[in-house]
């Protein structure tokens, strides 16, 4: 049975050299097992609302500093694959990880791990 939880509204603000930078999301809360969400001060990862096909969502990486470009791809329960495109430093490359839901983490082929960051008041 699908969960029908409100959509998770994701809001950031960031000053980057003196210009203001609004970033806004939306996604269901229940795609690729709470996926979505901050990861560091600049770096959001973002679950389209709609499933592509079957429990497929399409993914967006979206960075608003060191003026790295925003990255796309596809998640599917708990696997995920994003695709980078080239910047200043590197060439385009695939990056797949796995969510752990248990402590809010993914884990990337590179050997990376990048922890979900929850907003306070």
């Amino acid at each position: 049975m699908k969960n029908y939880l409100p959509k998770l509204v994701l809001s950031a603000a960031i000053t980057l050299s003196g210009v203001f930078v609004s970033t806004t999301a939306m996604a269901y809360s229940d795609g690729c097992n709470g996926l979505s969400g901050y990861y560091g001060a600049s770096t959001a990862i973002v679950v389209s609302e709609n499933p592509i096909s079957g429990n497929m969502y399409g993914i967006s990486l979206v960075r608003v500093s060191l003026n790295l470009p925003n990255a796309y791809g596809t998640c599917e329960g708990n696997r995920t694959t994003l695709h980078i495109p080239a910047d200043n430093n590197n060439g385009a490359y695939t990056l797949e990880g796995t969510f752990n839901s248990e402590n809010n983490s993914v884990s990337w082929t590179d050997n990376t791990t990048w922890t979900k960051q929850f907003l306070t008041q």
